[in-house]
């Protein structure tokens, strides 16, 4: 029965990076978005009271002053300032509810917004709702094998912006982890790679699928698998290998034969024909090494025909 296991978590240090609650009394939104960089993000307000709007304005919030982005007005309609066009447009036009898209987000999108209903004769109300703009690639997974022979080394690294959470689980029961520990990369282009390390024991004859997962903040994560394979050697295989441990111990066997043999003929003052080389030892070893090669199927290493 398969089970999720959850072996190792590493996890950054927790912040808290959410404004202050982007719902008043009067004006409800976000407190914060989430958007992954090259996605769109947006951003909304709406009144929790239907009041005598005479325009909505959408301003980026900066120490010194706000950046206005677009407004929407009773009578002139939508309007985006000229540094935003392209990048800011309206999801929804109205005086009681607005939304606007920040498209194709990046780290310098990253921050609060202000929405300002302008409400005739009240004056003006802000509320505020913040993004966030994060960086997660695609998690990578190392498997490989241990000194010991019963271990499993593997490795599960995740490079995000901010610090991500990395996450080691099998799909299986019975299993173990030891001997973990995590690095922590900061890179040259703000992001950060954290890696994590276990040996896995408990290995059986059957395949087991490891999971390596990333998540920055509350996003979805991203994990990848990868399958242990069972490995067997086949009667067929260890037959293939005694018989070439046969011919290469019969191959040294023929060769001290040959030695002795020339040894003796040359003090003896002889000399062989081709006849009597082949029916000599040496003849013998080149005939029955070939022979055996081809009954074993190894047939790469042959001295003679």
């Amino acid at each position: 029965m398969l089970a999720s296991v959850l072996l190792l978590v590493v996890s950054p240090p927790r912040c808290d990076l959410s404004s202050p609650a982007g719902t008043t009394a009067l004006i409800q939104t976000q407190q914060t978005v989430l958007a992954a960089v090259t996605e769109d993000a947006r951003v909304s307000c709406q009144l929790t009271q239907t009041k005598d709007v005479v325009q909505v304005n959408w301003q980026k919030y900066f120490p010194v002053r706000d950046k206005f982005l677009a407004s929407y007005h009773e009578v002139f309609g939508q309007t985006v300032s000229s540094d935003s066009r392209g990048k800011v447009e309206f999801a929804e036009a109205d005086l009681q509810s607005s939304s606007i898209i920040i498209g194709n987000v990046t780290e310098q999108d990253d921050g609060c917004y202000h929405c300002v209903f302008n409400i005739f004769p009240d004056g003006a109300f802000t509320a505020k709702t913040c993004l966030q703009v994060y960086e997660l690639h695609e998690p990578v997974l190392h498997i490989r094998d241990s000194d010991s022979s019963e271990k499993t080394l593997v490795s599960c690294s995740a490079t995000a912006r901010p610090a991500p959470t990395v996450t080691l689980r099998v799909l299986q029961q019975d299993l173990h982890l030891s001997e973990h520990s995590s690095v922590s990369v900061n890179n040259t282009n703000g992001t950060v790679t954290v890696t994590a390390t276990a040996l896995l024991s408990g290995l059986h004859d059957n395949s087991v699928q490891v999971g390596c997962a990333g998540r920055v903040l509350s996003a979805s994560q991203v994990e990848v698998f990868m399958t242990i394979p069972e490995v067997k050697h086949t009667s067929a295989d260890g037959e293939k290998h005694l018989q070439i441990y046969r011919n290469i111990s019969m191959l040294y066997s023929h060769l001290i034969c040959c030695c002795f043999t020339i040894c003796f003929l040359f003090l003896k003052g002889q000399t062989l024909s081709p006849s009597r080389m082949m029916e000599s030892p040496v003849g013998a070893l080149f005939s029955t090494f070939s022979k055996d090669s081809k009954k074993g199927g190894y047939s790469e290493l042959i001295f003679g025909t």
